[in-house]
């Protein structure tokens, strides 16, 4: 066996030395970058996908912003500027005659203030049909103004002739007047 003269061992060195600069100083760099590079494009293409998502969710949005356009609208129809509740008192009459239903005891109560409106309690007594009465709650709901009906008593009659007591207590609000 030949030992390799010395410029053949020069050689193969500057080989080596020339292939591990390279590995370290292009390659390696390079490969780190690609990596950075595929990191930063999937984080690309996950936020392109959650964006596309948003985006086909907008229609629905837009349509809940209208809805909810449209309640506030009516909930300011609701609730009026100002106490006027005398009419509505009488509503309640009219609708209850109407029905069929007697003995009719309509009795507001004393004014509180619940944050932004002010709430008048109102006691309502009446005796009936079955049907009558369930009318009179539908009635309610086609009203101008927000009721909220916070109990409902229902009881026989003493002589038990098919006629219902009904107590409810209902609230009703107005806004101050600016």
């Amino acid at each position: 066996m030949q030992v390799p003269e010395k410029q053949q061992l020069v050689i193969v060195s500057v080989i080596i030395i020339m292939l591990t600069g390279f590995t370290f100083f292009q390659y390696l760099p390079v490969k780190s970058r690609a990596g950075i590079v595929r990191q930063k494009r999937d984080m690309l293409l996950n936020s392109n996908l959650a964006m596309t998502l948003r985006i086909q969710q907008l229609p629905v949005l837009y349509k809940q912003i209208e809805d909810m356009r449209k309640k506030v609208e009516n909930y300011d129809l609701e609730i009026p500027r100002g106490r006027a509740h005398g009419l509505f008192l009488q509503q309640i009459a009219d609708v209850m005659s109407r029905l069929g239903l007697t003995e009719q005891r309509i009795t507001p109560g004393l004014e509180y203030d619940s944050g932004k409106l002010i709430c008048i309690p109102i006691d309502i007594q009446c005796r009936g049909k079955f049907d009558a009465m369930f009318s009179l709650f539908k009635e309610f709901e086609k009203f101008d103004r927000l009721i909220q009906i916070e109990q409902v008593n229902l009881s026989n009659t003493s002589d038990y002739n098919g006629s219902l007591l009904m107590r409810a207590k209902v609230n009703i609000y107005y806004r101050r007047q600016e």
